[in-house]
């Protein structure tokens, strides 16, 4: 719910902020003070500012400039769900995980949609907007991976200290490309909704829904969670249509039915059949 709804949050940050100034904020604010409070995680440093450049530098980097070039909220939040399956497809490619017939078979209706997506977008002016936003699905799945190489205790601070690390190199890019002025002057001017929005991407997007993610990913089963992710598009279009007043083509709305599905299928579904149909009991009945 918390990431369905920050994409109207976002929209409303980027009333007062360019993209790489928001992004940098958001994650500055997500990381201090907290960091004061926990001791910088264990681990191969490398391999932590390489995350934190996946996820908070290219992932919301390019998702943010994504949204300021006018691609609907809601349809991001769509379209980037198609993390699942590069994340399904690079586990499978690097740590040999098994893909089912299912997830194959999801990959294939979700990819219809998105296709059926982006002809629409290709024959109007947003074709930048729905590569970039593709490029940041790609930057979540690899940071997905090398969050699988991490021995997490704390991630509460590993939260708040990538957030942190992602912050210092999109200072810098925001810097480049606004300008030290320009940035001063989006901070002086920016209203009230739009800090309220950053307060809600900082605390509540970004720190307590990674880390109650995380928690529960270690407590419960993934077959428990992952299915819960796909409510992210549901929460995305339901909360732009109608704060936001968001109306999609007939051929998006069929396109994002389509990618929806597609999830359902192959994380919903095939974990309910992995519960109902676990492969121990198969291969003792056997």
């Amino acid at each position: 719910m918390l990431w369905g709804l920050s994409f109207v949050a976002i929209r409303y940050g980027l009333e007062s902020f360019s993209p790489f100034t928001l992004c940098a904020i958001r994650f500055f604010l997500a990381g201090f003070p907290l960091v004061l409070f926990y001791r910088f995680p264990a681990g191969s440093v490398i391999r932590l500012c390489v995350y934190s450049l996946f996820i908070g530098v290219l992932q919301y980097g390019l998702m943010f400039w994504a949204i300021y070039l006018k691609l609907p909220a809601g349809m991001s939040s769509v379209l980037i769900q198609s993390q699942v399956y590069i994340t399904i497809f690079l586990a499978y490619l690097i740590f040999k995980e098994r893909v089912t017939l299912l997830q194959i078979t999801g990959f294939a209706v979700s990819a219809v949609g998105l296709t059926v997506i982006g002809l629409d977008y290709f024959a109007g002016a947003q074709a930048v907007a729905f590569i970039l936003i593709l490029l940041s699905a790609l930057f979540w799945s690899a940071g997905n991976i090398i969050l699988k190489t991490f021995m997490i205790q704390d991630f509460g601070g590993f939260i708040a200290w990538t957030s942190l690390l992602s912050s210092l190199p999109l200072t810098v890019l925001a810097f480049t490309v606004d300008g030290a002025e320009a940035m001063l002057q989006q901070v002086q001017h920016a209203s009230l909704r739009s800090w309220l929005a950053l307060a809600f991407m900082s605390l509540f997007a970004t720190y307590l829904a990674f880390t109650l993610f995380s928690k529960m990913m270690l407590k419960l089963p993934a077959s428990k969670v992952m299915p819960f992710a796909t409510l992210v598009p549901i929460f995305g279009l339901g909360s732009t249509a109608h704060v936001l007043g968001e109306r999609f083509t007939v051929q998006q709305q069929i396109g994002a039915v389509l990618v929806i599905a597609g999830l359902i299928v192959a994380v919903v579904i095939k974990n309910l059949h992995g519960v109902m149909f676990p492969a121990d009991a198969s291969q003792k009945s056997g």
